[in-house]
C-alpha cells in the first residue's frame, strides 16, 4: 500500500517468481555501442540481444544457450518470458547481430529472438510561431476533436488509469498535483520516483499533458481526459525497458497504456513483446507511428504500430484534413489526431508548443478514457471500433486510417455504429447504411426513423439519456441530417405536413432544438429521389444532407 496527500492507493495482487536473473540492467546507449541497419530502420545496442524462451525453462539451461554466443544473462521480464542477454564483445555491425540471432534460434527452448532496438520519441521541433491555444481542443476557426462537446457528457473517471511509458513525467507540475499515481522507474532496477529527476527529457510530459492534464483549474493547458488518472512509467525506450514498462503498467493496474515511440525495421520487432501481456489483462494499448514519411515514404516496419493489438495514431495539421508533413501513413495508421504545433505541458512547469506524432498518440488515449467513462463495460474492440466508426473521413489518399478522431460522435452517436447500443427507439427507428440512394456519408451508419405509410406509423423517435456534467450550463448540439418525404411538391401548405423535431429534455423541461417540416421546405428546392414508399405517393424529395448547429441552455 502506497500513500501520498490525498492518494491512498493498495497495488494488485502479483505472482512470486523465483530466478536467479535480476529484472533488468540498464544498457549502454553510448553513440559507439549503437549500430545503424541497413534497412533504414532505427538503431540497434551493439551488445544485446533479447530471447524468448519455452516456459519452464531452467535458468541453467538459459545461460548455456547464451554461452554459445558468448553472451550472459544481465536481465529478464519474467512475465512475458523476455531475457536479455548481453555479449561479453560487441558486434560491429547489425549482420553479425542477426547471425548470433539465428544460432540461438536453432535451439528448441527458444521462442524468438530480436535486436535490443532504440525507439526515438516521435517529437518533432516545428519551426511554426506559437499557437495562442489548443486548437486541437478548442477549434475556433480550425476543426478540433470536439471535446467540449463530449465534455458535457462524459469527461474520463479517477478509475481509468492512463499509463505513460516514456522519458518519465514531472511530478511537480503543477497542473498534474492530483492526478498522478506514484510513477515507476524502469531504466533500471524497478523503483519509485522520488521526485528528482522524474522526466528525462522532457517529452513524457508532453504526452502525458495532452492525455490528461488537469482541465478547469485556471493552471496552463487541458488534457482531453479531465479525471483519469495517470501512471508514469520511466524508461530508456531501448526494447527491453519499453516492455518492461508495459508489463509493469499492465500489472499496476492501468487500462490504457501509451506508447508514444519506437523504432523502424528489424531493430523494431521486439517493440512488440509485451503488448500480448497488457492486453490479455484488458489493457488498451495506444501508440504513435513514426515521424519519418518525408524521408522514407510509407513503411510497413514501424513498431509498435505493426504490432497485433496496437491502435496505431497518425497526425494531421491545424486544417484537420493535411496529414502532417512527419505523419507515416498506411497500413499501420488505424486513426489520426492533431499533431502538429500543439501546446501542451512543459517540464518543470508552465505550457510549450511542440509537434510530432508523440502528441496525436496521447490525444487518442485520452480520448478512449472519456469513451469508457460513457460506458466502462466497453471492451478494447469495441473502443477501437467506435473511436475509428466516427471518426471524421479524411480523403483515401492522406492513408491515415479510420480519419480523424472525433470525440463527440464517438461519446453521443457511436452507438449508431453498434446498432443503437445507447438509443431507444419505436418499432419504425433504427440503424442503417443505406436506404434507397442514401448512403452513410459521414460514417458507416446513420440513424434512421421512417413514419408511414410503409411502415404503418403516424410517428418514430429516437432517444438517448445521459446525465450533463455538473457546472454544464449550455450544451453546443450540432448533427447532420436529411429529411425526405413523399409530400412534397403536390402538398405543400396543404396541412399533409411531415415534420422533423429535435427536443432535448432537461429535469422534465423540453426544449426544441430544431425542427423542419415539408410545408418549411417548400419555399427552398428540395431535389427529387429514386424511392417510392410502399402504399404512398410516387414522387419523393430530399434535403439532402444539411448541418445544424446550435447551443441550448441547460441550467
Amino acid at each position: 500500500s502506497v500513500t501520498q496527500p490525498g492518494l491512498d492507493i493498495t497495488s494488485s495482487t502479483a505472482e512470486f517468481c523465483v530466478s536467479s536473473f535480476s529484472t533488468g540492467v540498464e544498457s549502454n546507449l553510448a553513440a559507439s555501442n549503437l549500430l545503424q541497419p541497413s534497412d533504414g530502420g532505427s538503431q540497434a545496442i551493439a551488445n544485446e540481444l533479447l530471447v524468448t524462451f519455452v516456459s519452464g525453462t531452467p535458468d541453467a539451461t538459459i545461460s548455456a544457450i547464451a554461452s554459445t554466443i558468448d553472451a550472459q544473462v544481465v536481465g529478464a521480464i519474467h512475465q512475458i518470458g523476455l531475457y536479455q542477454l548481453q555479449l561479453n564483445s560487441p558486434a560491429t555491425s547489425v549482420d553479425q547481430l542477426m547471425a548470433a540471432i539465428q544460432s540461438v534460434q536453432g535451439f528448441a527452448e527458444v521462442t524468438g529472438a530480436s535486436l535490443n532496438g532504440l525507439a526515438d520519441t516521435r517529437v518533432v521541433t516545428p519551426d511554426d510561431p506559437q499557437f495562442a491555444n489548443q486548437f486541437h481542443l478548442s477549434g475556433g476557426t480550425n476543426p478540433d476533436i470536439r471535446t467540449q462537446e463530449a465534455w458535457a457528457v462524459a469527461r474520463g473517471r479517477a478509475s481509468t488509469t492512463i499509463a505513460v511509458v516514456d522519458t518519465g513525467v514531472d511530478i511537480q507540475h503543477p497542473d498534474f498535483q492530483g492526478k498522478l499515481l506514484p510513477g515507476v522507474d524502469v531504466t533500471g532496477p524497478i523503483a519509485f520516483f522520488t521526485g528528482d529527476g522524474d522526466d528525462q527529457s522532457g517529452h513524457g510530459t508532453s504526452v502525458a499533458g495532452m492525455a490528461a492534464a488537469n482541465v478547469n483549474n485556471t493552471q496552463d493547458a487541458a488534457g482531453v481526459a479531465w479525471a483519469s488518472r495517470i501512471l508514469p512509467v520511466r524508461s530508456s525506450l531501448t526494447t527491453f525497458s519499453a516492455q518492461l514498462g508495459i508489463v509493469v503498467a499492465a500489472s499496476r493496474g492501468a487500462r490504457i497504456i501509451n506508447a508514444s515511440y519506437g523504432a523502424n525495421g528489424v531493430a523494431g520487432q521486439g517493440y512488440c513483446n509485451g503488448i500480448p501481456f497488457a492486453t490479455s489483462r484488458g489493457v488498451l494499448f495506444v501508440t504513435a507511428a513514426h515521424n519519418d514519411f518525408q524521408t522514407t515514404g510509407i513503411r510497413t516496419d514501424d513498431f509498435p504500430p505493426a504490432c497485433p493489438g496496437a491502435f496505431g495514431v497518425g497526425s494531421v495539421d491545424a486544417d484537420g484534413v493535411t496529414p502532417s508533413f512527419f505523419s507515416n501513413r498506411g497500413p499501420v495508421v488505424d486513426i489520426a489526431a492533431f499533431g502538429n504545433s500543439i501546446v501542451t505541458l512543459a517540464n518543470g512547469g508552465g505550457t510549450t508548443t511542440t509537434s510530432g506524432n508523440s502528441f496525436s498518440s496521447p490525444t487518442v488515449a485520452g480520448a478512449a478514457a472519456v469513451l469508457l467513462d460513457r460506458d466502462p463495460s466497453l471492451s478494447n474492440a469495441d473502443v477501437v471500433r467506435i473511436l475509428s466508426d466516427t471518426a471524421a473521413p479524411l480523403p483515401v489518399n492522406t492513408n491515415l486510417g479510420a480519419g480523424r478522431l472525433d470525440l463527440f460522435e464517438a461519446v453521443v452517436n457511436g452507438s449508431f455504429e453498434a446498432g443503437l447500443q445507447h438509443w431507444m427507439g419505436t418499432d419504425n427507428a433504427s440503424t442503417s447504411n443505406s436506404r434507397g440512394p442514401f448512403i452513410a456519408e459521414d460514417h458507416d451508419s446513420f440513424g434512421l426513423i421512417s413514419s408511414g405509410p410503409a411502415d404503418n406509423a403516424a410517428s418514430g423517435s429516437l432517444e438517448q439519456t445521459f446525465t450533463i456534467q455538473a457546472g454544464v450550463t449550455s450544451l453546443p448540439i450540432s448533427f447532420r441530417y436529411n429529411f425526405v418525404s413523399e409530400e412534397f411538391p403536390e402538398f405543400c401548405n396543404l396541412g399533409f405536413d411531415d415534420t422533423f423535431v429535435v427536443n432535448l429534455t432537461n429535469g422534465g423541461s423540453t426544449t426544441e432544438v430544431f425542427s423542419t417540416s415539408v410545408d418549411d421546405l417548400c419555399a427552398t428546392a428540395l431535389s427529387p429521389v429514386a424511392l417510392n414508399f410502399s402504399g404512398g405517393d410516387d414522387t419523393t424529395e430530399a434535403s439532402g444532407w444539411l448541418t445544424h448547429s446550435s447551443t441550448v441552455s441547460v441550467v
